[in-house]
């Protein structure tokens, strides 16, 4: 996928126009931050196209259609990327918690997506950094359902354990 140049303040600048037209900084209006927030992620490669537009939409208060027609503008080539709001309606923000040394939870921000048990963390954290050994991981709903059995980073993840490690 290729954007224009100056995609962060372009898309920004419009957004803030048509949404938030009577803040005067963005960090002060919770929806407003969370839109640049989302965008900084999505322009630094944290974030995939339909997770920007699902995001977007929730801080605008706004259909996912309308969102990706305003962001479409400042993209030059989608490539082979089609975007399908129906598919990326189904992502449900949750919490991936890892717990390290047996008993130090490490939670991070990601979506989870029911139809195919795919996690993807929307935050990074380097609270790890002086823990050693990796006990287990899971996604915590926003229901409070745990969820044991997900796909990472391409990683399959059963009870809890990476399958990538023998």
């Amino acid at each position: 996928m290729k954007l224009v140049e100056d995609f962060f303040n372009k898309l920004l600048q419009e957004i803030g126009a048509k949404y938030f037209p009577n803040v005067k900084y963005y960090r002060d209006n919770k929806e407003d931050a969370d839109a640049h927030y989302t965008v900084e992620l999505f322009n630094n490669g944290c974030l995939v196209y339909s997770e920007l537009i699902r995001r977007l939409a929730v801080s605008c208060n706004e259909k996912k259609e309308e969102i990706h027609r305003i962001v479409s503008q400042y993209v030059t080539d989608f490539e082979s990327y089609e975007y399908n709001p129906a598919t990326a309606s189904d992502l449900i923000d949750a919490t991936f918690v890892s717990v390290w040394d047996g008993s130090t939870e490490v939670p991070t921000a990601c979506t989870f997506n029911p139809n195919t048990n795919e996690v993807v963390v929307t935050e990074s954290t380097d609270d790890v950094e002086d823990l050693d050994i990796l006990f287990e991981e899971y996604v915590r709903l926003p229901n409070g359902e745990t969820i044991n059995n997900f796909n990472i980073d391409g990683i399959e993840v059963v009870n809890g354990q990476r399958q990538d490690e023998e």
